[in-house]
């Protein structure tokens, strides 16, 4: 169900932000984008729930212990290790792509700056697709391979964009990074939660994320 929202949002985000940017201008869906984020924090901060009853006693901690108990994870599990390098450098190229989604429409697609939100609607609608693909590999192994698959696909098609001159072919390469995305997601997070301890898999989660 995760990777289902965040593909959703990757094809209706850059939908709602044109809408937003066409009634508000830029300043009005920046405006909007910051609201929404705090609505989306107050919200969460509302939430809450029963605490389940544990059979050991829970020791006091720190943020920074909880930190450090993280980091000991990854230097004692070589895999967890491979897993959050490769989960860096998909992040860090996911960032280039905001950049670079502008830089290809312009100057490589000449689509102008409308054309830089069509790309990313391309890649938002693969993960959609790709995200109902990944469903199909439920209950079955090689969820390594998926995963390291996913990552080069997350490379891949941006290089072959550098030959590329026609949108439609842009737009299909755009929607295979959307599909790794997906697949990348949906096994590097089943693989974590089955190679981390499970007593320190929340302190190790909220460590990774940030």
């Amino acid at each position: 169900v995760p990777g289902h929202h965040d593909s959703s949002t990757a094809l209706l985000g850059p939908r709602a932000a044109g809408a937003l940017v066409a009634l508000l201008d830029v300043e009005g869906a920046s405006a909007g984008a910051a609201l929404a984020a705090w609505w989306g924090g107050w919200l969460i901060a509302r939430v809450t729930f029963e605490a389940p009853p544990r059979v050991e006693a829970v020791q006091s901690s720190s943020p920074w212990q909880d930190l450090r108990e993280s980091a000991a994870v990854v230097r004692r599990l070589p895999s967890v290790r491979v897993l959050c390098v490769l989960f860096c450098t998909q992040t860090f190229t996911r960032g280039c792509f905001s950049v670079f989604a502008i830089v290809v429409s312009i100057r490589l697609l000449d689509t102008g700056e409308a054309g830089a939100g069509v790309l990313t609607g391309a890649f938002g609608l693969g993960a959609v697709l790709g995200s109902f693909a990944a469903s199909l590999l439920i209950g079955r192994a090689g969820f390594a391979r998926w995963f390291g698959i996913g990552v080069a696909l997350w490379g891949l098609p941006f290089a072959a964009l550098a030959y590329v001159s026609q949108p439609v072919v842009a737009y299909g390469l755009l929607g295979l990074v959307g599909v790794a995305n997906a697949v990348e997601d949906v096994t590097g997070f089943t693989l974590l939660q089955r190679l981390v301890p499970d007593a320190v898999l929340g302190r190790f989660f909220g460590a990774f994320e940030a």
